[in-house]
């Protein structure tokens, strides 16, 4: 499982469950009000060709560099929009710490 650092603020943590969930929904054909954040994804039958165009959905969407096992690695819709916004803080932090030392 992957570990992050950084608490994410919960607005963010809600717009991306609502991010995963729909990329969930649609490439497992279900509706997203039966996916729960809490479930494995392994639960819902995803393959490796499902998670791997989640994953790099995610990186064009989001502009950051995800590993090929990442829904693998955050097991739970939690897990992922956990890992996800811990990473997106990481990166805005480290660009304005780049800022200011200009």
């Amino acid at each position: 499982m992957i570990s992050h650092a950084r608490a994410i603020a919960p607005i963010e943590t809600l717009s991306m469950h609502h991010r995963i969930t729909g990329m969930l929904s649609r490439e497992l054909r279900m509706d997203a009000a039966n996916i729960s954040p809490e479930v494995p994804l392994t639960q819902y039958g995803i393959d490796s060709i499902a998670a791997l165009t989640i994953a790099g959905e995610l990186e064009d969407q989001l502009g950051i560099e995800l590993p090929s096992t990442l829904l693998w690695d955050c097991q739970t819709v939690n897990d992922l929009a956990d890992y996800l916004g811990a990473e997106l803080s990481g990166r805005q932090l480290a660009n304005e710490v780049s800022y200011a030392g200009h």
